[in-house]
């Protein structure tokens, strides 16, 4: 049976990793940055100035993988390679070459005149209000030392690229899913004034998505593991969230690098048997 359980993508051991190789004119270190504006870039697009080497200083387990807020085209090809060892010698996974752009529709909802009917990725035009995220699990989490990344995009019309953050760790799944009742919200802060004669002038500002739900039957294994990364993250610090692993057209409209928007508290919901109410905002 399918696994859809939530993620939560912490511990990221991308942020206290070491990153080489490639050619950057700005740095990759940009990419441990809590700020997703602040990007790394590629001086080119060429396969040599976009393939770069994660340290992570010792051996990690990686099973979640991702790309945030990259501006990658709709051609562009991600791969993601697992090593014990910093000579990048021995292999332990290879996710292959993946689009960066997954699926978000089934080609039976489309009709053979949409230009996207062939593989159902987002259209050029559609593209601008699609978070770009670019998502890879791999089947079980590997004991890494290095991941070697490698991006295929080398007729980007930007002549170079650029993301905001990378995201490798191995996704914590809670124990059982949310109590129903879930809720995904996509909200849009623009401000809209209205002039004199009625016109409307619009302030367009960047829309995000919050999630709220609860996790009502946790073990008090999984409470003290909440209650860390909690402590950990705080409202400030972001992580990456997958709702359904298993939802593959869905994913990218799913999953989001996010925050908690408040910290709530820990209810003893039954006997050995804690509750938590999340509620979690996007950061774009």
């Amino acid at each position: 049976m399918a696994d859809n359980r939530y993620i939560f993508g912490w511990p990221d051991r991308a942020d206290t990793a070491t990153f080489s190789g490639g050619n950057w004119q700005l740095p990759l270190s940009n990419a441990q940055s809590p700020f997703l504006s602040q990007v790394a870039r590629s001086a080119d697009t060429s396969l040599a100035s976009t393939q770069f080497v994660v340290n992570f200083g010792q051996p990690r387990f990686i099973d979640t993988m991702a790309i945030v807020k990259h501006n990658f085209s709709l051609q562009a090809l991600v791969r993601w390679q697992l090593f014990t060892d910093a000579g990048l010698t021995s292999q332990m996974w290879d996710s292959q070459w993946q689009q960066a752009w997954p699926s978000i529709f089934n080609t039976y909802d489309l009709e053979w005149e949409d230009d996207n009917w062939w593989f159902g990725q987002v259209l050029p035009q559609q593209m601008p209000s699609i978070p770009p995220l670019s998502v890879c699990l791999a089947p079980a989490p590997e004991p890494a030392l290095c991941a070697l990344v490698s991006i295929n995009d080398v007729n980007n019309a930007a002549t170079y690229l650029q993301f905001g953050k990378i995201c490798m760790c191995k996704g914590y799944r809670t124990q059982l899913n949310m109590d129903y009742g879930a809720t995904l919200t996509i909200n849009d802060p623009s401000i809209i004034d209205t002039a004199q004669d009625g016109t409307e002038l619009p302030e367009r500002r960047s829309k995000y998505r919050e999630w709220a739900f609860k996790l009502g039957s946790m073990s008090l294994t999984e409470g003290n593991l909440l209650m860390s990364m909690l402590l950990d993250r705080g409202v400030t610090n972001g992580f990456l969230f997958i709702e359904d692993p298993t939802d593959a057209p869905g994913m990218l409209l799913r999953s989001a690098y996010v925050r908690f928007k408040e910290l709530a508290a820990l209810e003893k919901a039954k006997l050995n048997q804690l509750g938590y109410t999340h509620k979690i905002k996007e950061l774009v």
